[in-house]
């Protein structure tokens, strides 16, 4: 019975907050701005600071670039920017006296896309779900042309949502990233979206100028000694979506865990070389510092010459460089693995929010490589490796025939 009222107090004051768009959108209507040409508006998923955002942005302006439209992103903060696209536009509106000058800003473009992600299930909160439909319904209600493009709908998304996603008409697009996640969100909104796949496998991969020259590098020599290379991704996520429930005594289980499978596992493959990559850099808890606390465990025990870690904080392009490099992956992050398949690199995962079961059914890998996170400790992630390690050719084999179909719905978001 309480979450029923608090859904109802949720839905009158998500309409309220809707009627008053309503103003917004009659006294602009009729304002005919002058248009950008060639270009197009993009609200990202996140700030600047996710490889897996950037990967999204830059998998899009591939993709524009071949078109000749530019892309003009819309902020959070103020002091937020994306050096590879063009200035923002503005930060989002917090307050109807800042949508109304947001707006004649948004009415210079005929295309806006949203990058849906993780974000439109409410897995990071109602809020971020809720700003992301205003922004969405004034534009479309605006005439311009809205996109929310390839996301993930977790099937543990709130009940409300069905009734946020009814103030959006026909003329909004939907795209989600897996067969899952398209069901799920059919199901709950009565919406209808097209499958796609990830805007990230868009993104080519980085050719030169690399920050982290020294890995390549590395790489090629223990190549040279028929040294097997994979990497793996540490990441909290999987202890819990909310970085406050992380505590130091989990994080030291968590480690634990890994420290006896890689352990193990390397013991019995004394051919094998480990490369840490890192794909978030936020947080106390971030991955780099997860890395360099297991790389020091394992040194002591194995030596310095069988390991390394991507310690210089790079571009997302340069990170699929570094995966294209290695025999096989283990990540804890979905845009690692969505990087690995894009560079054809088999690749197992700790799965967290539902969201890498319906990426596997896509691309036709075996769901037997995915771990869930309740259910991970050494022993299924020394199996999981062992199974990498002996399967390499068939999984890569896999990737190469779903590769041109993988790109072609990853096009279907624009």
């Amino acid at each position: 019975m309480k979450e029923i009222i608090k859904d109802q107090l949720i839905w009158w004051r998500f309409k309220k907050e809707i009627s008053k768009c309503d103003f917004i959108v009659n006294t602009y209507n009729a304002n005919k701005q002058t248009k950008i040409k060639n270009s197009v508006c993009v609200l990202p998923a996140a700030g600047p600071g996710s490889l897996g955002d950037e990967a999204m942005l830059r998998g899009m302006k591939s993709f524009f670039d071949k078109q000749g439209v530019n892309i003009y992103p819309i902020g959070f903060f103020e002091d937020q920017h994306w050096p590879f696209l063009n200035q923002k536009i503005g930060i989002l509106p917090r307050t109807i006296d800042d949508w109304k000058v947001f707006v004649l800003k948004l009415l210079q473009f005929d295309e806006l896309y949203i990058n849906g992600a993780d974000v439109m299930d409410g897995g990071y909160g109602l809020k971020v779900v809720e700003a992301r439909l205003f922004l969405a319904y004034i534009a479309s209600e605006l005439g311009i042309k809205v996109v929310i493009t390839g996301f993930s709908f977790s099937n543990k998304a709130p009940k409300v949502l069905s009734k946020l996603y009814s103030v959006l008409g026909n003329n909004v697009r939907f795209c989600v990233r897996d067969p899952f996640s398209a069901k799920r969100f059919s199901n709950l909104t009565g919406k209808r979206a097209k499958q796609v796949a990830d805007l990230a496998f868009m993104m080519p991969v980085k050719m030169s100028d690399f920050k982290n020259k020294h890995m390549f590098d590395w790489c090629e020599k223990s190549r040279k000694s028929n040294k097997n290379i994979f990497g793996i991704n540490l990441c909290a996520h999987t202890l819990s979506g909310n970085r406050q429930n992380i505590t130091l005594e989990s994080i030291e289980l968590f480690l634990a865990i890994y420290e006896e499978g890689l352990a193990k596992f390397l013991s019995e493959n004394e051919n094998t070389s480990l490369v840490f990559i890192p794909h978030d850099l936020r947080g106390i808890f971030n991955d780099l510092n997860l890395a360099l606390i297991l790389k020091a465990k394992l040194v002591d025990r194995f030596g310095m010459e069988r390991f390394n870690v991507l310690e210089i904080g790079c571009c997302a392009d340069e990170i699929k460089a570094t995966v294209s490099k290695l025999d096989y992956v283990f990540s804890g992050r979905m845009h690692l693995a969505i990087a690995a398949i894009g560079a054809m690199t088999p690749v197992a995962c700790v799965t967290y929010q539902g969201k890498f079961e319906g990426l596997y059914d896509f691309i036709g890998l075996k769901k037997s490589l995915l771990i869930q996170n309740n259910q991970f400790n050494a022993e299924s992630l020394y199996h999981v490796l062992c199974d990498l390690k002996e399967n390499r050719d068939v999984y890569k084999g896999v990737l190469l025939s779903s590769y041109d179909r993988v790109q072609s719905y990853s096009n279907m978001n624009l």
